[in-house]
């Protein structure tokens, strides 16, 4: 249990395409009865840490910096949209995946 619990604790880092973990982690999450938004808050500030970086980053450096800080950017902000659809649909999803 204190391993499940560190897992569901430890944000992952930000990177693209990290929807599969963050989905599974949620859904274990309320199979196990522990607060999904509250995993889900510490990985958007995650997330918003990193992006402060790629803004430094893109601010600083030459163009092929720039767009590979956009590039960065872009999929984070897209899995912090998806976060934020996540949180809204708890209650309902919680409900579909203990039945």
């Amino acid at each position: 249990m204190a391993r499940l619990e560190r897992w569901l604790g430890e944000p992952e880092a930000p990177e693209p395409h990290l929807q599969p973990v963050l989905y599974a982690k949620v859904v274990i999450a309320l199979l196990s009865d522990r607060p999904a938004p509250v995993f889900l808050d510490a990985q958007r500030a995650a997330h918003m840490a990193r992006m402060q970086e790629l803004t430094t980053m893109r601010r600083r450096g030459p163009l092929s910096h720039t767009l590979l800080a956009d590039y960065g950017l872009f999929h984070l902000e897209a899995d912090l949209r998806w976060i934020d659809v996540t949180v809204a649909r708890l209650d309902r999803l919680a409900q579909e995946v203990k039945s």
